[in-house]
């Protein structure tokens, strides 16, 4: 969906929208993101894949849907920094966004107005991009030993 004020060069419908997270997703699961981004031969993949599904995306060029993807990273990233770091903020999967009262949202802007825009955010499928975004936990060797005075 359009959520960039007409930044992008066509209008991202929920259901293009949808289809772009989906194939970002199938291509996370198969090993193809690198640290946070894609390797070139991905994108070709994702934009081909798009076309296929609808020729509209013929014209989105390989740069639009890189575009798109640092924009949604972006806002899931706001999202879910807001959650981790403010108590009284929520995930509303029925409204594809945050949740939390008025009182919560004023007092929050006041301390951080730049996160306005997270307000009426939209993320459609944001377990999805939590997956693709979020750094797997780091594994702690159990048996590795701490005492420093090497007895």
């Amino acid at each position: 969906m359009n959520h960039e004020k007409n930044m992008d060069p066509v209008i991202w419908t929920p259901e293009a929208e949808t289809l772009f997270v989906w194939l970002l997703f199938t291509e996370y699961e198969q090993g193809m993101m690198f640290g946070s981004n894609f390797r070139t031969v991905t994108w070709d993949s994702i934009h081909d894949r798009l076309k296929v599904h609808d020729n509209r995306f013929g014209d989105y060029s390989i740069m639009d849907l890189k575009k798109k993807y640092l924009r949604i990273r972006g806002t899931w990233k706001g999202c879910h920094d807001l959650q981790m770091r403010t108590c009284g903020f929520s995930w509303n999967y029925e409204t594809h966004s945050l949740q939390g009262n008025d009182a919560l949202w004023a007092a929050h802007l006041v301390a951080f107005p730049g996160d306005s825009r997270l307000r009426n955010a939209k993320l459609y499928h944001y377990d999805w991009l939590t997956e693709i975004f979020l750094p797997p936990p780091q594994i702690i060797d159990a048996d590795v030993d701490f005492d420093s005075s090497g007895d």
